[in-house]
């Protein structure tokens, strides 16, 4: 099976039941790859164009899929334990019944799904908003370290080093969209589809330095 490696482009391939452990398809192209109950130990995806690929029962353990295009894949009843999804695309994937661990890493959602929290997020003028996500906002994160939510109620406005405070802030995506101190802000079209990161939502962070760290 050696001659996956030969080339970095495989389409309409057929690799079912395969040992495929701890190799490296950084930046390879698969699509409509057939990798179902194979095992892909530790194997490297990052950065993989892996679109309409098949794994449905493979063991993904411990596999790094960073920054790897998944779109339209099937994962059903796929080992995914330690495995580390951070910023993969994952829009219209098949998910059922996989196995996860708590570290695996950037597929669990990253905010609460039940009750109200903090949440913070960077304004044009470098100003940290302090947002509290209410109990009945639609809440949802995708891969990376942001969150959406479609409500929640300004608590606060500062600049990074906490020694100016003010009154409104304006987001970065939609000048026409204003944080105010003690205002609620919501969306109405919120996206409830968890794997799209950028699209609609009052998108924000878990922890200030987060927030100030993405500016």
């Amino acid at each position: 099976m050696s001659t996956i490696q030969e080339r970095t482009i495989h389409i309409n391939e057929d690799w079912t039941k395969q040992d495929l452990r701890h190799l490296d398809f950084t930046g390879y192209t698969f699509k409509h790859v057939d990798f179902s109950y194979s095992d892909l130990t530790g194997t490297r995806f990052d950065n993989t164009l892996c679109q309409n690929c098949c794994f449905i029962g493979t063991i993904l353990s411990s596999c790094s899929f960073i920054g790897a295009d998944c779109l339209g894949s099937n994962f059903s009843k796929a080992n995914l334990s330690d495995a580390n999804f951070y910023c993969a695309r994952l829009e219209n994937t098949q998910l059922d019944s996989v196995i996860t661990t708590p570290s695996t890493r950037y597929f669990h959602q990253k905010c609460p799904e039940n009750g109200p929290f903090l949440g913070f997020k960077n304004c044009y003028g470098e100003r940290i908003v302090q947002l509290l996500i209410t109990e009945d906002a639609l809440r949802s994160s995708a891969t990376n370290d942001t969150c959406r939510c479609s409500k929640a109620k300004v608590l606060s406005i500062k600049s990074p080093d906490l020694k100016m405070t003010y009154s409104e802030a304006t987001s970065y995506v939609d000048d026409s969209f204003i944080y105010t101190v003690g205002q609620y802000v919501t969306v109405s079209n919120f996206n409830p589809d968890r794997w799209v990161d950028s699209t609609t939502g009052i998108h924000f962070f878990m922890t200030r330095d987060e927030s100030i760290s993405y500016m």
